[in-house]
């Protein structure tokens, strides 16, 4: 067993006061195919997409945003893709839907380089709100977007990189004689 310890400079976390949710359920059924009703748990659909994907950041959730430019069947199978994989982990993901072509979005495409992407398409945000990856809707699978989902220790490393902090990584098996040693060295050094 191998595990890991992180180290960051002002490492303290807040915690988030639960936002309102609206539960939209979308029926997947048909007269001749009954398959069952998909359960749609996106934001608030008055608020932007930012402040969306803000408020699921508050709640410490990974965010499946569903980019698309045009209401086709092809944003209806990334939804449902999104869907099914926020069903596996449902209390640890959010899905949002955002319209790429609508101006108050611009400042989210710029700034996740959605520009010439292929339409529709799912980013994975992370819990502290840095995107770790993305698929297109040829690539979009419920797996292939759980393996994005990075590991808490794993977004950890993330946050602090992204905040520009040093980090130190202590790689070590339970039984290594050093283990507390190296720890406190880290600990001392980021103090």
């Amino acid at each position: 067993v191998l595990a890991l310890a992180i180290c960051t400079l002002n490492g303290s976390r807040s915690n988030a006061q639960n936002q309102d949710r609206k539960v939209h359920i979308s029926n997947e059924s048909s007269l001749t195919n009954k398959t069952p009703e998909l359960l749609s748990i996106t934001g608030n659909s008055d608020k932007t997409a930012t402040d969306q994907i803000n408020d699921a950041q508050k709640e410490k959730k990974t965010v499946l945003l569903v980019v698309y430019k045009k209401l086709d069947e092809a944003k209806d199978k990334a939804l449902k893709i999104a869907n099914e994989t926020s069903v596996i982990k449902a209390e640890t993901i959010e899905v949002i839907e955002m319209n790429a072509s609508e101006s108050e979005n611009i400042e989210l495409v710029k700034k996740f380089r959605l520009a010439g992407a292929p339409m529709p398409i799912i980013i994975v945000i992370d819990k502290n709100g840095i995107p770790v990856g993305g698929l297109p809707l040829a690539q979009a699978t419920a797996d292939a977007l759980l393996d994005i989902i990075p590991s808490p220790k794993y977004s950890e490393v993330l946050k602090a990189l992204n905040e520009k902090k040093s980090i130190f990584v202590i790689a070590y098996k339970e039984t290594m004689n050093g283990k507390s040693k190296a720890i406190d060295v880290c600990k001392e050094a980021v103090t």
